[in-house]
């Protein structure tokens, strides 16, 4: 049973509206700062629990780590107080009140498109960097602690936070998830912010893939299993340094891992040469990023563009120059050409070389990449919050039609087509954009 009650107040300023959330040993309530006006999350102590000195000090120790973290990432403590009660008192955090699902209800669908997942591990990183900054270690990386909101990703849950290069164990228990723990801290030692690096090696490896690189029910589990090595990401359209980053943060040897601020810097200045637009890490002095960012490059439009020759001869060696470039490209690509002419028929030519293949054979893809790609279109996409929302909506709908009932899927692509179409209309998505997303719906179409 709960101590607090719907309406209760709180030292005469938080009104408790309604219980919004509740774990093993902590329950949320939104609540009404009144004296600020403004919404607040406050997160109480299980009365049951309120005894426990560990547990208490869990929650004094929560609200000065996150106290000491000034990051639009991280959700903040505004304050701390205890509650009497008839069996003593229960300590509570008012917490920075923010809605979305967690990256644990994101993963019940399945695993997530690379620009999303290399997006929100940006933030994350970002976020766990000024922790570690700070010298503080989080422990408990894992996706039921990290919260997707509009206004970007949220670490939360530093209930069981320390002081980096203290210790790891509490009272000789370790603590965590043993799914998300890094090997090094099965045995005694101190915390580093390496072990949390670790942690969203593992959360990516997760949202690449699916699951996990390795799941454990409990501690015991965990501690009995041998060592394995991770086997490496090989789904298809998972960029390759995407990949190779998110190995190197599982790396059993935490000295080999990047710390968060590099892999927060890495996801950006890699982003280039495999995708375009990958989420920066987040200053604390800047508003954080959209939730999705653009991982993919955005397709081109295919086009033939004969190349504009300077030509001194005048007209008649222009049409020349176009006649040979028209005889070449209408060739079809399994005879070589005849003779010994330009530099293009001596590729041709040549024993050793493979035929190149045609531009549409060359440029078909699958209906998932399609599907990533315009998924990182529309994370890309400057749109207002509600229109953003609703068009995610129309391509998890559309993703989950070609996965189930791919036949039947273009019913939805027209759906989405329509919807990309009016919000171009109403000036609310601009006109590149809206023909880019036209162009793949078709491509998709095609592909199914």
């Amino acid at each position: 049973m709960s101590a607090f009650t719907p309406g209760q107040r709180i030292h005469e300023r938080f009104i408790l509206r309604e219980l919004i959330g509740r774990g093993g040993m902590s329950e949320v309530w939104r609540a009404t700062d009144t004296v600020l006006g403004r919404p607040v999350a406050v997160k109480a102590l299980d009365a049951s629990l309120a005894a426990d000195p560990t547990l208490w000090q869990a929650t004094l120790r929560e609200a000065r780590a996150i106290a000491r973290i000034a990051h639009p990432n991280v959700a903040q403590v505004h304050d701390y107080g205890e509650v009497p009660t008839a069996n003593g008192h229960i300590p509570y955090l008012v917490m920075e009140y923010v809605e979305g699902p967690t990256l644990a209800d994101r993963l019940r669908s399945g695993h997530l498109p690379p620009a999303e997942a290399a997006s929100i591990a940006a933030q994350v990183a970002a976020g766990l960097a000024e922790a570690h900054r700070l010298g503080v270690v989080h422990r408990d990386v894992k996706p039921g602690n990290i919260m997707l909101t509009t206004a970007g990703v949220k670490i939360l849950d530093f209930g069981i936070a320390t002081l980096a290069h203290g210790p790891d164990a509490d009272g000789g228990r370790l603590i965590g998830t043993p799914t998300y723990t890094a090997p090094e801290r099965m045995q005694p030692g101190t915390a580093t912010p390496a072990a949390d690096v670790y942690a969203l090696g593992v959360v990516l490896y997760e949202l690449l893939t699916g699951h996990p690189p390795r799941a454990y029910a409990d501690w015991q589990q965990a501690l009995a299993a041998p060592p394995a090595e991770v086997r490496p990401i090989d789904r298809p359209g998972v960029p390759a340094k995407l990949a190779a980053l998110t190995m190197a943060c599982l790396s059993t040897d935490p000295a080999r891992r990047p710390s968060a601020a590099e892999l927060a810097a890495d996801l950006s200045s890699t982003s280039r040469p495999f995708a375009a637009g990958v989420a920066r890490a987040v200053p604390a002095t800047q508003t954080p990023p959209t939730m999705v960012a653009s991982l993919p490059p955005a397709p081109a439009r295919r086009s033939w563009l004969l190349p504009a020759f300077l030509v001194t001869g005048g007209a008649l060696v222009v049409l020349l120059v176009a006649m040979l470039v028209y005889s070449f490209l209408d060739r079809s690509p399994t005879t070589p050409p005849q003779g010994s002419g330009s530099n293009s028929s001596a590729s041709a030519t040549s024993p050793s070389a493979e035929p190149s293949p045609s531009p549409s054979t060359a440029e078909s893809k699958s209906p998932d990449e399609l599907l990533d790609e315009i998924a990182a279109v529309v994370s890309a996409a400057d749109l207002p919050a509600n229109r953003a929302r609703d068009l995610q909506r129309k391509l998890s709908d559309l993703r989950e039609k070609v996965d189930e009932e791919p036949d039947d899927a273009g019913g939805k692509i027209d759906d989405f087509r329509k919807k990309v179409t009016d919000l171009v209309d109403d000036g609310q998505l601009d006109t590149a954009t809206g023909d880019q997303l036209v162009a793949l719906l078709d491509q998709l179409a095609d592909a199914l």
